[in-house]
């Protein structure tokens, strides 16, 4: 049991209680088992056609590859097995964790999950450190921990095997470190483990060397830079430099080389772009309220302005908005398209509540007030049972793609039939190969649907049908609007006559 007492300046809660335990962060620990939970049903769940199966089925087949044909023949796992082509459009850290992952505890879903489910679990308990490194106290921490886990993009994603949500924590280290240095009661790192660590960050995700950026730039050219912080910028710098030359090694030696990677990052950034800035705004606008609980959205201008106010956290608030928006404007084609792309937008918005709870604890202590703390409370605990029980497009298609991975799955090939036949999926369909174990052959177009149902009508394919679904799907199965079956049965549904509306 748990007596508040009253509410220091500082935002920080002191309590009588019958033993030292410190129940913000048991609370913490609830928040994680809470989130553990509701995931592992995603984590251990078969992998289909969805944003999750899609990236994870290339970077696990990056890793057979490093099985089935060595490291070296594999180039490091650039090189897909069966036939997938080769991918090195993001730094190598999540293929490798990988291939170590299933190396060590075999091939299944949850493996190929398990580093960045790690990753989702290691976020909670940094961004926890964090809001407590700010001085916002631990009430106020364990509550903007619980607004931000409790956000649908990091519950239905965190745990997703993608490079930002491997990258996401060792981010969160060097906020950490770079509030810790402009402290003198925190120990700081060695400079060996700063150098180690975004050496680490570097080799997961794009996105780490752009935070790296911010605070580096806010150290040299900041308000509050110190000499300290220039050395931490320096062993930053460093880190990131060797992160990026492996990654660079990488890519050159993989068979697309520098000029793969070079078109991936004219796509991303917006050069022959198929959709406009506008659009790009606008859907980055939707997918923040399609991916956030309600309540927290409306509070958030609130939470962003009491957070902007409050000097310990303004210029976090601040340097962390830029490193997920900057990040989302320079490759704002890709932004538009992946509504996962800012996740990590759950830190500011942690830091946000965190200072938020922090001004009504404050306010409740100066007029010996008890509202404002319970309406604090209320509002996190609204947030954690609201975000799971939340529908969403993005859980709706997680939820479609693993029936459609469990039917593909199920599925037994005619004897002569080497290799998966896909027709209208979405690329990349490396996902096909990872749960059948076979390749996969695209035939999209109508004659080639004809010639093949001619020579092996017997074959399967699994198909987007669009406004034939019903006459596709005759004998066969269907899932919204893939269908799997025989390619004859495809083919003819396909030259009869389109259903009247």
């Amino acid at each position: 049991m748990v007596l508040l007492d009253e509410a220091r300046s500082d935002g920080e809660l002191t309590t009588r209680t019958r033993s030292p335990t410190n129940f913000a962060t048991v609370w913490v620990g609830l928040i994680t088992v809470a989130y553990a939970a509701v995931s592992l049903r995603w984590i251990t769940g078969p992998v289909g056609l969805s944003q999750d199966g899609e990236n994870l089925g290339v970077f696990a087949m990056g890793s057979r590859a490093m099985r089935d044909i060595g490291i070296a023949n594999s180039r490091g796992g650039s090189v897909l097995a069966l036939g997938n082509g080769s991918y090195a459009h993001h730094p190598p850290l999540l293929v490798w964790s990988t291939y170590l992952s299933e190396a060590a505890f075999g091939v299944h879903p949850w493996t190929a999950r398990l580093p960045t489910a790690c990753a989702a679990v290691a976020v909670i308990w940094l961004l926890y450190g964090l809001l407590r490194d700010l001085r916002l106290g631990s009430w106020p921490a364990a509550i903007g921990v619980t607004v931000a886990v409790a956000s649908p993009i990091f519950l239905i994603y965190g745990w997703m095997s993608d490079t930002p949500m491997l990258a996401l924590p060792f981010a969160l280290a060097i906020a950490r470190w770079w509030v810790r240095v402009g402290r003198d009661d925190l120990p700081l790192p060695v400079p060996t483990t700063v150098v180690v660590v975004t050496t680490l960050g570097a080799l997961a995700g794009w996105e780490f060397s752009w935070w790296c950026a911010v605070f580096v730039v806010a150290a040299i050219w900041g308000r509050q830079h110190t000499p300290s912080r220039l050395a931490f910028s320096r062993l930053i710098v460093g880190g990131v430099v060797l992160g990026l030359a492996v990654t660079a090694g990488w890519v050159a030696a993989s068979p697309t080389g520098m000029h793969g990677l070079i078109d991936a990052f004219s796509t991303r950034t917006g050069l022959g772009a198929t959709t406009n800035v506008d659009t790009a705004l606008r859907d980055n606008l939707t997918f923040a309220a399609r991916l956030t609980v309600p309540l927290a959205l409306a509070l958030l201008p609130f939470a962003v302005w009491l957070a902007a106010r409050d000097r310990r956290s303004r210029q976090l608030l601040l340097l962390t908005a830029i490193g997920f928006g900057g990040y989302a404007a320079i490759f704002w084609q890709a932004s538009s398209l992946h509504d996962y792309w800012n996740e990590w937008s759950v830190v500011p918005v942690a830091i946000a509540f965190a200072a938020a709870a922090a001004a009504a604890i404050g306010h409740a202590q100066r007029r010996h007030w008890s509202y404002p703390v319970g309406a604090v409370v209320a509002v996190a605990v609204a947030c954690a049972v609201w975000g799971p029980l939340m529908p969403s497009e993005a859980q709706a298609q997680l939820t479609n793609g693993a029936r459609i991975g469990r039917e593909l799955a199920a599925t037994t090939l005619p004897s002569d039939q080497g290799a998966w036949l896909v027709s209208g999926l979405p690329v990349p369909e490396a996902w096909v190969s990872y749960v059948s174990g076979r390749p996969f052959q695209a035939v999209d177009t109508p004659a080639a649907l004809a010639h093949v149902a001619v020579m092996h009508p017997n074959w399967w394919i699994i198909a987007v049908c669009g406004d034939r679904c019903v006459a596709m799907s005759q004998g066969g199965r269907r899932v919204e609007n893939v269908v799997i079956n025989r390619v004859d049965v495809i083919a003819a549904a396909l030259v009869a006559p389109a259903p009247t509306r």
